[in-house]
């Protein structure tokens, strides 16, 4: 079923917008995967040329989209809405972000959680 997801910049912004373009984002891949299977959805070398534009263009603001993820976690933690979980509790999540400086967080009542320089690790508390 076809489903129409109005594309804003200027939004409004809010969880179910932001989650219906994440959707939608994770559908194109998809769309893109299979009408990339064969030579019918390929059918000349500027085909190729112009979805690998495309693509570059999108891939531009995944940094920015990721920093700006993370940040959000990170104001998330230090106000109390995640906590960090130890490995001894399998269904925590565990969310990996981008490369950060090394540093340690540490809310009061609750454990710390690291930042290297190999990226950050944010645990959300399990369901």
């Amino acid at each position: 079923m076809a489903e129409t997801v109005r594309l804003s910049p200027d939004g409004p912004h809010d969880y179910d917008y932001t989650s219906e373009v994440a959707i939608a984002l994770s559908e194109v891949i998809r769309v893109l995967n299979h009408a990339t299977l064969s030579c019918a959805g390929i059918t000349y070398p500027s085909t190729v040329y112009d979805v690998l534009s495309r693509i570059g263009n999108a891939t531009a603001g995944l940094d920015q989209l990721l920093a700006q993820l993370g940040e959000a976690l990170r104001r998330m933690l230090e106000s109390g809405q995640l906590v960090t979980i130890t490995a001894t509790q399998p269904t925590a999540l565990t969310l990996r972000l981008m490369p950060y400086s090394t540093s340690s967080v540490s809310t009061p009542g609750r454990r710390p959680t690291t930042r290297s320089a190999h990226g950050t690790t944010i645990t959300a508390p399990s369901p």
